[in-house]
């Protein structure tokens, strides 16, 4: 996938997401339903323990410098933004946006993000896999 289409891809899944007062599974939902145009086998999962959104794009074969431009996307968007000024209420401290060699992570709490390779993430390749319904190579 081209590096602008990764944009728009990651852009416009958030432009309906009104989260403020919305709780975790509301959150939840329109995520996963804001991503299912451009990414139909997205799923995503909220791990209450670590207090983190887990959004599995499904997606196969991006590259590194695409999957490096979605933050600058994301942090432009006003609806992602309300995700991070209301993360607090919603006790999330993290997101993770994952991809099938790569997961973007962003701290709530810092407004930091962190691109890791899947495979430094413990048990992440299977709960891809998992998430997406295949098997990982």
């Amino acid at each position: 996938m081209r590096p602008f289409a990764l944009a728009l891809t990651l852009l416009l899944p958030f432009q309906s997401c009104d989260v403020t007062g919305a709780g975790q599974e509301q959150v939840r939902q329109r995520v996963e339903a804001g991503l299912h145009p451009y990414f139909p086998k997205a799923r995503v999962e909220i791990d209450r323990d670590q207090q983190k959104l887990l959004a599995y794009t499904c997606a196969t074969n991006l590259g590194e410098a695409a999957v490096r431009q979605v933050p600058t996307i994301l942090d432009k968007n006003p609806d992602f933004d309300k995700l991070k000024q209301v993360h607090g209420a919603l006790k999330l401290r993290m997101f993770e946006l994952g991809f099938d060699h790569f997961v973007l992570t962003l701290d709530l709490e810092t407004n930091k993000y962190d691109l890791l390779p899947s495979e430094t993430v413990p048990n992440y390749t299977a709960r891809f896999a998992q998430a997406c319904g295949r098997e990982l190579i």
